[in-house]
């Protein structure tokens, strides 16, 4: 799992839940039973075990509309210091940058591995007017290579970045193989006091002193909220599972549609197939296109940020 090159393979491990959409008419439509897999990690450090590692803040602006949307608090200016707070940024061409920090715990930078295809891919970006830019900085319109989470070449996962640091703490335990099966909610109150798990076959109740952190990504998150009974009614009802709390969890959840059959053959040595790279033991970077296309610039004065 720390070899970054064998990202495309852990998918099809035990590593993964396996996940898959439902059937469509609109979207994978071209694999079998019209659904595409939906890759989640099933380890400690979650999907950063295995996924692609690329670093993407996304655009300032769907923050800032989150926050026209009644999100307070989510705005690009309240969010920027907790990404910065995360990095331990690498890149030394913006290492000064007031959108970068390099006192956190999660290594960003570049691969050290490249391919002569992705020298090209830039400097024809380049050549066609595109700028080099840092896509998690001021502007994303432009050209770059990927940021990533790596340190030294070796995949940064968040059990690496954060468990691994803290693995000597008297006040964390970490449970292997257990299964968080519902949050314990005291329906009078609505207060949370604990979970409920399952390990080989037995259950157990954990409560909690304090609180309670739900950490489970952005499908089992709400699966679990719902399996506590927080949940649109008329789902639960259909499922026979007591309704604690009508709320619309689950809703609005996005992705992107990816298909990773398609392949370029272009003249060797240079080449983008992961199997050519792992055979010849040429580990090389794979590119990954550009999500988005739309931009925004902010000067940072103090704070606030202020929009240019």
């Amino acid at each position: 799992m720390d070899l970054p090159m064998v990202a495309n393979y852990l998918q099809f491990t035990e590593s993964n839940w396996k996940y898959k959409t439902e059937s469509s008419d609109k979207y994978c439509m071209g694999l079998d039973g019209q659904q595409c897999n939906w890759p989640r990690g099933k380890n400690i450090g979650g999907s950063s075990v295995l996924n692609y590692m690329i670093y993407t803040r996304g655009n300032c602006r769907d923050y800032d509309n989150w926050k026209k949307l009644g999100n307070t608090g989510w705005s690009f200016a309240d969010v920027l210091p907790y990404f910065k707070k995360v990095e331990n940024f690498t890149i030394d061409e913006y290492k000064n940058s007031e959108y970068h920090n390099d006192k956190g715990y999660l290594s960003v930078s570049y691969p050290p591995y490249k391919s002569k295809v992705a020298d090209a891919i830039i400097e024809a970006s380049q050549q066609n007017g595109f700028p080099y830019v840092d896509y998690n900085g001021a502007t994303q319109v432009g050209v770059s290579r990927l940021q990533v989470s790596m340190r030294a070449g070796v995949r940064e996962s968040s059990s690496r970045a954060y468990l691994h640091p803290a693995r000597n703490r008297s006040n964390l335990h970490v449970k292997k193989f257990a299964m968080v099966t519902k949050i314990l909610i005291d329906p009078t109150t609505k207060q949370t006091y604990g979970v409920e798990f399952e390990r080989f076959g037995r259950f157990y109740s954990i409560k909690a002193s304090k609180e309670v952190i739900l950490s489970s990504g952005a499908i089992n998150s709400p699966q679990l909220l719902m399996l506590s009974g927080i949940v649109p009614k008329k789902h639960l009802k259909e499922l026979g599972i007591p309704v604690l709390k009508h709320a619309r969890v689950g809703f609005n959840l996005m992705d992107h549609i990816a298909l990773g059959g398609l392949t370029f053959m272009i003249d060797k040595p240079y080449s983008l197939r992961i199997e050519t790279n792992i055979d010849n033991r040429k580990f090389g970077n794979v590119s990954q296109p550009s999500q988005r296309a739309d931009f925004c610039t902010w000067r940072l004065r103090s704070s606030p940020l202020h929009r240019l």
